[in-house]
């Protein structure tokens, strides 16, 4: 059974150990390589380890990383239970998995439990060797065709990770550096999207994705002329979208003005899917905010979505 994710440890592992309890150690550069090299021939990574999440974060996204990973866990102690329970969660069994950790004790006890399970230790002499011949064993075709864009920020790898059509997804970086505020100088000629593109609208609705703008996000007319040029440009490439609108109800959103927004935004993406044919709306599905159940509803409707689209396309060509 070829391994299918990558379970990591932090410090001692993709960081070196820090004697600052505030941050992480310095990244092992040859294993952040190691991960972008794995996602590309489709086996994922996550983390499972005993840090403080702000801590880990920071650290994580400070190295450009963060993006990688499918729905990392941290948690005040390491047990294998953690372990097993996200295996779960990312619809895998054991023996397609790899855990790699410092504490050969951590690795035991998660042998203990999941005999079938993978390990290695990251602090061996030859645990980079032993990585590099994984990879090298696991390349093997895995991608149809890159025709469809998945733009949700730092969880499209979490949503992606469910859907039956990861093998056509485009990870590259044109595409996550799409955003609504790039169309404030007019549609963005530059780029080629690809054929089917699948829009997180929530993206773009909070304030840091508009550099210097955002106090302008809550007056008429900026968000709406943004969308127009999106759906504008979509056209254009004759590419067709599903803009996947949050829920204002959503308890993770945190403030009444964002609910606010939510509410008038989406409204502004239903009129585009109105006025232009090749543009629809999907509600975020109903469950707990990034947990492994709602990026599974998600990825589940957007291949529906895909499948019976591109099904009306052929039948038009018949």
């Amino acid at each position: 059974m070829h391994i299918g994710l990558i379970i990591w440890d932090l410090e001692g592992t993709l960081f070196s150990a820090s004697p600052n309890s505030r941050s992480l150690g310095t990244l092992i550069d040859s294993r952040a390589a190691l991960i972008r090299a794995f996602n590309e021939y489709g086996i994922a990574s996550t983390i499972c380890a005993a840090t403080d999440s702000g801590k880990a974060r920071a650290g994580i996204e400070a190295a450009g990383l963060w993006d990688e990973f499918v729905l990392p866990r941290f948690e005040a102690e390491e047990r294998p239970e953690s372990v097993r329970q996200l295996i779960v969660d990312l619809d895998m069994v054991p023996g397609q998995v790899l855990l790699i950790d410092d504490n050969p004790q951590a690795l035991q006890r998660a042998r203990a439990l999941m005999p079938e399970i993978r390990i290695l230790n990251a602090s061996g002499e030859d645990a980079d060797a032993i990585l590099e011949a994984i990879l090298v064993a696991q390349r093997r075709p895995w991608r149809t065709r890159s025709d469809i864009a998945l733009l949700f920020g730092d969880q499209t790898r979490s949503v992606a990770h469910f859907s039956r059509l990861r093998p056509r997804i485009d990870f590259g970086k044109d595409v996550c550096q799409l955003a609504l505020s790039r169309m404030i100088a007019g549609p963005m000629v530059d780029m080629t999207f690809p054929a089917t593109l699948i829009y997180g609208a929530g993206l773009d609705y909070v304030d840091g994705r508009w550099p210097d703008l955002s106090d302008l996000l809550d007056c008429d007319g900026l968000l709406e002329a943004c969308i127009h040029q999106f759906c504008e440009r979509v056209t254009a490439d004759r590419a067709r979208m599903l803009v996947v609108l949050p829920s204002a109800g959503d308890m993770a959103i945190p403030t009444v003005q964002m609910r606010r927004r939510t509410i008038r935004f989406n409204a502004a993406w239903r009129d585009a899917a109105h006025r232009h044919a090749n543009v629809h709306v999907l509600d975020m599905p109903h469950a707990q905010a990034n947990t492994a159940f709602q990026f599974r509803c998600l990825a589940a409707a957007i291949d529906d979505w895909v499948e019976e689209s591109q099904g009306a396309e052929q039948a038009k060509v018949a």
